[in-house]
């Protein structure tokens, strides 16, 4: 198609002009055809992928090759936006809270009441997921898991923050 279209800017001859002109026509329109025919193979090639995948990395690796672009359109304003979350996170003037009342026959249950211990602390930090962002500390996860229960006591009489 290159060279058909070069050879039609290049031509100085009126009478060629027409042959040429048509000989670019045709090589643009079996291109175009072509394009098409391999863009149909990728389309089906890529739908029997996700169909027929074997595990969660395949069918992740065929989707992401389906160069799919989430467009999302918000057609709510910013004002309107900021109006919604202001009433969301406003307290009315007339809000009284609820007192709740315990009742009197309730008895606390010593197992539930009790501090935590070394072990149960230990399971918690065991069951942490790394990678995953800190909390008010700013200490990761993965420093946690490898520390021990000295620097969990230290790190609690010296917190500082807020709660």
């Amino acid at each position: 198609m290159k060279t058909c279209l070069r050879a039609f800017r290049r031509n100085q001859d009126p009478e060629c002009s027409q042959y040429l002109q048509a000989k670019y026509q045709n090589a643009k329109k079996s291109y175009e055809m072509e394009i098409r025919k391999k863009s149909e193979e990728q389309k089906k090639e890529t739908e029997s992928k996700l169909m027929n995948h074997q595990n969660g990395k395949s069918f992740w690796s065929a989707f992401k090759s389906l160069n799919y672009v989430l467009r999302i359109i918000n057609i709510i304003s910013k004002s309107d936006w900021f109006k919604h979350y202001k009433n969301v996170f406003t307290t009315p003037t007339d809000y009284t809270p609820i007192s709740i009342e315990i009742p009197p026959e309730f008895e606390p249950d010593p197992i539930l009441d009790a501090e935590f211990n070394v072990f149960e602390v230990k399971l918690a930090m065991k069951r942490q997921k790394p990678n995953k962002a800190p909390g008010k500390d700013s200490v990761p996860n993965e420093i946690w898991k490898l520390s021990t229960p000295v620097v969990w006591s230290c790190h609690r009489t010296c917190d500082h923050t807020p709660d």
